[in-house]
């Protein structure tokens, strides 16, 4: 029963807004001629429908309309609709008798026109309580939700709301200032000002967003309103997927902090055929390639539809989890997966030697910071030592092109981590000075969202446990991407690369990670545990800065020039011709002799 009701529910709600605007119509038309009827009959008079009644009919008609009597009110039935159907129905009646008597001068009884009016407006509303009964009242309890939308036609995005049927829409807020204070379905619409106002009043836990657009676009307003409150957010699909069966209210998508903060990504990379030689038909090696950031890169690799994907990594799940994800894409590439660490040089030989590899892309890392501030020796060996091996083995086996994924904490480092990379940019740029057949150049960007190890998967971990966030610090920022973003601009810098480069990417402007803390809370619906609010769910604690670690982060020492793609910039910094060669084997000899403190001194 339960669910026959809730399928008529849907179709009715999603049905296009003319035609409910026409059933109520015929509805209103059958009421107000019936009760023309009952009150001929109560008065003893036969009511004749002659052709003036098609003339009442008109005006009634046009009273309606403009009084919105005929919008769809049937979930929204309230002392504004009552009283602006009052005035319908004494406007349409009155204006009917007094054209009778005045303009036609025929003779009606004022008891009939009186009577039928008393009785049409109870029957009208009887009507829409009656469909609001059988359509959406014999559910169990429903949310109240407030709609957020940018769609020009509002009238779509209300169409899309209102066919959740579990909810109720109580408040609509646009981004067009022009529409506030109109009505669409009896619920009034809103500017963002009043978004603070609604949720107080309504006690409201969820809001739905309409929109054609990247998050990140939206009113500049919205974010911080939002993160106010503990309150879910969720992205209604389109209403073509919907009407498609491409998607449905089961799809609502739960928002999280990346959909705001993260920038508008294309859906992929064009390369032209010219750029595009550097992967397509070519034999492509991706490092690191079960990691967070591998994984995205090597999709989008095999996307451009290389002769042969090699993806090497030393962790068997991660490795088996990219080979089998690129097996089901649509596409003729082969690919081969490696389980090889980049520090293991016989291995890596061995790779060479049985592929002839045009392109490498080097995503192969330790980047954990706080681990590596105690476990430098691995960090060497791995980011160091290995990077070192695997491009010593491009440049003896002619690679073309080399790019390696560097990071913002190599700029001015003050971190194992930080000084390891910054090595490895050495490393790149000194065998592209000697290597005249390759293109050798390093990418540096900060944070990704979503990246093993991140700040933002800590504090997901944190908030799931019910856990209170810890911060090191209050004024901490740091700069953020989306994992799509990082690599298709990587991608895009991998082409447009002359050799030597350190390109940095454009991050935005970097984020306070307090700030981060605060809306992953409040977008996980619940409240800040703090002096003022000693009941809140979760709190935020300050440990403190951990050795080596800044308060701000800096994408490059000096300032940077611009490249032909606007998010990608180019480092300008001032670079030794350093003796690699030397450099490594003191390194090696420091490793080999577990000499921590040399280690040390040969990354400063």
């Amino acid at each position: 029963m339960i669910k026959n009701k809730e399928k008529l529910t849907t179709l009715f709600t999603l049905r296009d807004r003319k035609i409910k605007r026409l059933i109520v119509i015929l509805n209103d038309i059958f009421l107000v001629t019936f009760s023309f009827i009952i009150s001929g009959f109560v008065a003893n008079k036969l009511f004749v429908f002659d052709r003036y009644y098609i003339l009442f009919l008109g005006i009634s008609g046009i009273v309606f309309f403009y009084r919105k009597i005929h919008d769809n009110v049937i979930k929204n039935i309230g002392l504004r609709y009552i009283s602006n159907l009052i005035i319908g129905i004494v406007l349409s009646f009155s204006s009917y008798y007094l054209f009778i008597k005045f303009i036609i001068k025929d003779i009606i009884a004022s008891e009939i026109i009186f009577n039928s009016g008393f009785i049409a407006f109870f029957l009208i509303l009887l009507s829409r309580m009656i469909a609001r009964f059988l359509l959406y009242e014999n559910f169990s309890p429903k949310e109240k939700i407030i709609l957020y939308t940018d769609y020009e036609d509002i009238d779509e995005a209300v169409n899309l709301a209102s066919s959740a049927v579990h909810f109720e829409l109580v408040a609509i807020i646009s981004s067009e200032e022009r529409n506030k204070g109109r009505f669409i379905d009896g619920v009034e619409i809103f500017n963002i000002n009043s978004f603070k106002k609604i949720v107080e009043k309504h006690n409201i836990s969820k809001l739905f967003i309409a929109s054609h657009h990247n998050l990140k676009e939206l009113d500049s307003n919205l974010f911080d309103s939002i993160t106010s409150f503990p309150i879910k957010v969720f992205k209604i699909p389109d209403l073509q997927d919907i009407i498609s069966k491409k998607g449905s209210f089961d799809d609502l998508k739960h928002l999280s902090l990346e959909d705001f903060i993260s920038r508008k990504v294309n859906d992929g990379i064009k390369l032209s055929d010219e750029e595009n030689t550097i992967i397509k038909n070519k034999i492509v090696l991706v490092t690191g390639a079960g990691g967070s950031i591998g994984s995205i890169l090597s999709k989008q690799i095999f996307a451009n539809k290389p002769k042969l994907l090699i993806i090497l990594d030393n962790s068997e799940f991660g490795l088996f989890k990219i080979e089998s994800e690129l097996k089901t894409m649509n596409n003729n590439s082969k690919v081969v997966s490696k389980l090889v660490n980049i520090a293991d040089k016989d291995l890596l030989k061995t790779i060479f030697t049985d592929f002839k590899i045009d392109t490498v892309y080097h995503a192969a890392a330790y980047k954990h910071v706080n681990i590596l501030e105690s476990e430098i020796k691995s960090a060497i060996k791995n980011n160091v030592i290995g990077t070192y091996y695997l491009v010593n083995e491009c440049s003896k086996n002619n690679v073309k092109n080399f790019v390696m994924i560097s990071t913002d904490k190599a700029a001015n480092p003050s971190t194992v981590m930080g000084k390891t990379k910054k090595f490895c940019e050495l490393i790149v740029e000194n065998f592209n000075r000697k290597n005249n057949n390759g293109i050798y150049s390093s990418v540096r960007f900060g944070n990704v969202f979503n990246s093993s190890g991140s700040v933002i998967q800590i504090f997901k971990h944190q908030i799931k446990k019910g856990q209170d966030l810890t911060l090191t610090d209050a004024n901490v920022t740091r700069f953020f991407m989306s994992i799509e973003e990082a690599v298709k601009l990587v991608i895009k810098a991998s082409v447009i690369g002359k050799g030597g480069e350190v390109f940095v990417l454009d991050m935005g402007t970097p984020i306070k990670i307090l700030d981060i803390a605060k809306r992953m809370i409040h977008l996980s619906a619940n409240t800040i545990k703090s002096e003022s609010n000693p009941d809140g769910d979760i709190g935020i604690t300050i440990t403190g800065l951990k050795q080596g670690e800044k308060l701000h982060e800096i994408l490059s020492e000096n300032p940077v020039s611009k490249t032909e793609h606007p998010q990608i910039l180019l480092s300008t910094e001032n670079r030794n011709a350093y003796d690699i060669e030397k450099r490594i084997e003191s390194i090696m000899k420091a490793v080999n002799e577990n000499d921590q403190e040399s280690m040390r001194k040969i990354l400063d």
